[in-house]
């Protein structure tokens, strides 16, 4: 990667691809949630009911997921946004490369709005923040102007088969030095 912009592309697909393993949502069971779900319990007969309201005891009050494990499709099509920008980039392809950008900016904030499981519950982590920012970046790195230098042209070599000054009359011009 010879140009800043190569490089800033490189670094938007490895946020983009490493979000991936960062968490993406949270489920909060806080006493609110416990008290709704407890009600619910409630409402289940006999040993049922007993045995549903022991599990509540056990459940956790805080649960991550990943992109990798919320996600049916939508990460292997982020991890293949972020490979395809990376290696477009590298070949100059800055078409490509806002087209893999814009994908992972729609597959991001698709996934940040329709959320899995009930909304109210589920709450956004920082992994979904660095996938977007990361998109973001590959496609304004993308619009970023070239750094690589100029090809510079070396000028012709001088024709030596042409006389370069005039040569008085009666002078021969092949002869360097005057006749003795």
């Amino acid at each position: 990667m010879d140009d800043t912009r190569t490089t800033v592309i490189g670094a938007g697909a490895i946020a983009v691809a490493g979000s991936l393993w960062a968490p993406w949502y949270a489920i909060d069971f806080g006493p609110a949630a416990k008290r709704a779900l407890g009600a619910q319990t409630g409402q289940l007969p006999g040993v049922l009911g007993d045995v549903a309201r022991q599990l509540l005891t056990v459940i956790p009050t805080h649960i991550e997921a990943t992109a990798w494990q919320a996600f049916e499709k939508a990460d292997v099509v982020l991890f293949a946004c972020a490979v395809v920008a990376l290696f477009a980039a590298v070949v100059a392809r800055m078409d490509v490369v806002v087209a893999a950008g814009g994908g992972a900016i729609a597959t991001t904030l698709l996934q940040m709005v329709d959320r899995p499981g009930p909304s109210e519950l589920i709450s956004l982590r920082w992994g979904a923040w660095v996938a977007l920012a990361g998109a973001l970046v590959i496609v304004g790195a993308s619009r970023m102007p070239s750094e690589r230098p100029a090809v510079v042209t070396a000028p012709p070599p001088p024709d030596w088969t042409k006389p370069t000054a005039s040569v008085a009359p009666g002078v021969d011009p092949t002869h360097s030095f005057p006749p003795f």
